[in-house]
């Protein structure tokens, strides 16, 4: 894996949190008892990955002590592409810092997955890139209507595949970022390049049923604590 860089998007302005990010990144707000980032940061240690680069923005220098004062021995970049950057500015900044590979995650989310069979799964594929998938079922019953107001089709709660904040490119992915993506705000660019990349049958799909967790409102972020104590409990026994 020594081939493979690690990207984490934590440069957001989190204003959906309220003034629980006035002060401090998303990122960083403690959930059962540590920061968000920290999992993820202390899972890929422990797989074997330790290229580490942190894409941030907002409130970066809480981002950069905090890695100075929490994580002293871990070697890592830090692509500071300001606040107003989108999530595709970031991943196109950092490419200075990149390996062969790189696998984006957001700063917010926590996954559970096997990063190393991510990483063969994605290089036995030889695409450019590939993103992690779950599956959400749909709560209601879905209904296609044609022009004369008929119902062609009725699915009662089908089930979907669904992004979860994290996936692996190859440097040549870059080649297919369109400038002026990079200006769009949020995660706008980022859609055009999955819809290029899927459209030219770039794009793969990896398949994660265990456990993750983000949050991105003040109920989620209680819900992500209680889940998070609940599935370390339950780890350690």
């Amino acid at each position: 894996m020594k081939n493979v860089s690690i990207l984490f998007l934590c440069g957001g302005l989190g204003k959906r949190l309220g003034n629980r990010t006035e002060m401090v990144p998303k990122a960083l707000i403690p959930v059962n008892g540590q920061p968000i980032i920290s999992y993820s940061i202390d899972h890929f240690l422990k797989t074997g990955f330790n290229h580490m680069i942190f894409g941030t923005g907002y409130l970066s220098q809480e981002i950069e002590s905090y890695l100075s004062k929490e994580k002293p021995q871990l070697a890592h970049k830090i692509s500071n592409a300001g606040e107003a950057a989108s999530m595709l500015a970031r991943i196109y900044q950092a490419q200075e810092f990149y390996s062969d590979e790189v696998i984006v995650c957001y700063g917010d989310t926590f996954v559970d997955i096997d990063y190393k069979e991510l990483v063969n799964r994605f290089r036995s594929k030889n695409a450019l890139a590939m993103m992690v998938t779950g599956q959400i079922q749909n709560p209601f019953g879905l209904v296609t209507i044609n022009a004369d107001e008929q119902v062609s089709s009725f699915v009662e709660k089908p089930i979907h595949n669904y992004y979860i904040g994290c996936f692996i490119f190859k440097r040549d992915m870059l080649k297919e970022i369109d400038p002026q993506w990079i200006k769009f705000n949020d995660a706008v660019g980022i859609v055009k390049l999955f819809e290029k990349l899927s459209a030219k049958k770039e794009l793969y799909a990896f398949h994660h049923e265990g456990f993750q967790v983000t949050f991105n409102t003040e109920q989620e972020l209680e819900n992500a604590d209680r889940i998070l104590k609940e599935y370390y409990t339950v780890a350690e026994s």
